[in-house]
């Protein structure tokens, strides 16, 4: 893709399009996405989003008043059309996206989030407690795109009731593959993989057709694409969308007369209405080794795990933990000791204790979750 440097900007009024990098990121993490937009008639407008101190990414609050800025800046452009605005977020630029349009739901009109890293877990999940606090989800009414990998559960945004909401999922990218900078980076040693850049360009297409019909009211490219990859969600499809009307808070009832896994949503739901002993049923009876199904991923088995610990179903967790154990060799209490070790690292002992506790009441005779444990200050330990 070929971009060209300060030239004039094409007649007419465009509608406006910010984008907001993640954690630890840059401003051209995603250049290609925002070139593709730009050559198909939005302006794109990013930031550093830097903190008072100049960190890479700054608060909430910082990243609120960034986009302020820019909007207010925008609307003083004879060719950007400042009635018609998204937001598009990766990782912890979507957090802070969401966050933006629950303050301000009458500011924008579509709002598109790339793998938040929230979307694989309930909302008690200790790692991102002060992120779903600061979300308030009654006021979000924009149209959004959700995309993330097959294992998503979206239990935030299943909260965004007045919103219509699009979940969709893509199979095989990892979190930095939803941009460009990793598509085209050896992060994963794929660089050049001609199937990673197959489904980011699709992404691309499907954030484009989204935009087209939220702010352009253009919708005939999105309708095809959602009758493309409609429901049921098929395990060895790359692409799946699920769509949520306004109104909607939870997945489709699953159907056990068919011969399809339930989704990760599915079984949440499942394992919070019937009980342990009904998902694992499930588990057991569409596991096989190699199986593409979300519900045998890693990922999966910890929020699935994590969510029982949280409710205070300690038996439960070790159920369906032991089972993920001797069947796929999925080790969630190990999941657990790694959350307390970047919670360490980020001089959080009190998380970090939380975290190896959970690894013992998974594992009680744990030797590594017992020896971090008590290596914590003793105050967070008790």
């Amino acid at each position: 893709m070929a971009s060209a440097v300060r030239t004039k900007p094409a007649l007419g009024h465009f509608p406006l399009v910010i984008y907001v990098h993640g954690f630890g990121s840059s401003t051209d993490d995603n250049s290609v996405l925002c070139e593709w937009l730009a050559s198909h008639g939005y302006v794109v407008v990013t930031s550093a989003f830097q903190g008072e101190q100049g960190e890479m990414i700054g608060s909430a609050d910082d990243v609120d008043g960034d986009i302020d800025f820019i909007i207010h800046y925008a609307d003083s452009l004879s060719f950007v059309d400042s009635r018609e605005i998204a937001l598009i977020g990766h990782s912890g630029g979507a957090q802070n996206a969401i966050v933006y349009v629950s303050k301000h739901p009458t500011r924008l009109n579509a709002l598109i989030s790339l793998d938040t890293t929230e979307d694989y877990h309930a909302l008690n999940f200790r790692g991102h407690r002060d992120y779903v606090r600061d979300v308030v989800t009654p006021d979000i009414t924009v149209p959004m795109l959700v995309a993330a990998r097959p294992e998503a559960i979206f239990s935030l945004m299943d909260k965004c009731m007045k919103s219509a909401r699009l979940y969709l999922t893509i199979r095989d990218l990892h979190h930095e593959e939803f941009i460009s900078q990793g598509v085209v980076s050896d992060e994963y040693g794929r660089a050049g993989n001609v199937k990673v850049r197959h489904k980011y360009k699709t992404l691309c297409e499907f954030m484009l057709a989204f935009l087209d019909a939220s702010l352009k009211r253009q919708p005939k490219m999105y309708q095809t694409m959602l009758s493309a990859f409609a429901p049921p969600a098929f395990e060895t499809r790359d692409l799946n969308v699920e769509i949520m009307p306004s109104g909607a808070s939870s997945p489709p009832r699953y159907d056990e007369n068919i011969w399809i896994p339930p989704t990760p949503r599915q079984i949440h739901q499942i394992a919070s209405v019937s009980g342990s002993n009904s998902a694992l049923r499930l588990l057991k009876k569409f596991w096989r080794p190699g199986s593409f199904s979300p519900i045998y991923a890693e990922q999966f088995a910890y929020s699935l795990v994590d969510e029982f610990l949280e409710s205070g179903r300690v038996d439960d967790a070790r159920l369906i933990s032991n089972w993920y154990q001797s069947a796929a060799s999925i080790s969630v209490a190990s999941q657990y000791i790694n959350w307390g070790d970047l919670s360490a690292q980020l001089k959080s002992p009190s998380t970090a204790a939380e975290f190896y506790r959970r690894a013992l009441a998974l594992d009680p005779d744990n030797a590594e979750a017992t020896s971090k444990l008590s290596k914590l200050p003793e105050k967070t330990t008790k």
